[in-house]
């Protein structure tokens, strides 16, 4: 499948770099939660993450490896892959993915001529970069209530639920 965009050298090169979880950095399940359970998804699992939660499941996405931990690719690598997926859903997970807003920006720009997907953010809301919301169908919003002392999460999560 075409991709919308393709990188041009004089893009941002940062905003080019997105790092991956390395065990299992894409790969296609069932969505276990929310609206679109049971649903065939491909899902990107992002490094670092703003929380440390004793019940995360992804421990080991925590924080951004400096060496050898992580699989880091470029924008472009990922749009890929998500354009020549042929499943309609795509869970960008993590971590917090809104961590690496600037990269994933870059990937919604590079798959938005591709075939209809619907993409959800699972997101704890403490680190939300609004301009996500207008690529993303679904925030899959999982607050913590020990963010709730923190008037800007309070903030971000009160963006994330209102309804137009």
């Amino acid at each position: 499948m075409k991709l919308a965009v393709v990188p041009h050298q004089a893009d941002n090169l940062d905003a080019e770099k997105i790092v991956l979880e390395k065990k299992h950095p894409i790969f296609e399940t069932f969505q276990g939660e929310g609206m679109y359970t049971g649903m065939s998804s491909l899902f990107v699992r992002l490094f670092g993450c703003n929380d440390t939660c004793s019940w995360c499941d992804t421990k080991n996405t925590w924080k951004i490896p400096q060496k050898d931990g992580g699989d880091v690719t470029s924008s472009y690598g990922v749009a890929r892959k998500i354009a020549r997926s042929n499943l309609d859903h795509v869970v960008i997970t993590g971590g917090e993915p809104s961590l690496q807003a600037e990269s994933l920006l870059r990937v919604f720009k590079y798959t938005e001529d591709t075939a209809l997907k619907l993409y959800t953010l699972e997101t704890n809301g403490s680190h939300f970069d609004q301009r996500l919301s207008d690529h993303i169908s679904l925030a899959s919003l999982s607050p913590k209530i020990h963010d709730f002392e923190n008037d800007g999460v309070q903030g971000n999560i009160r963006q994330l639920v209102e309804v137009p």
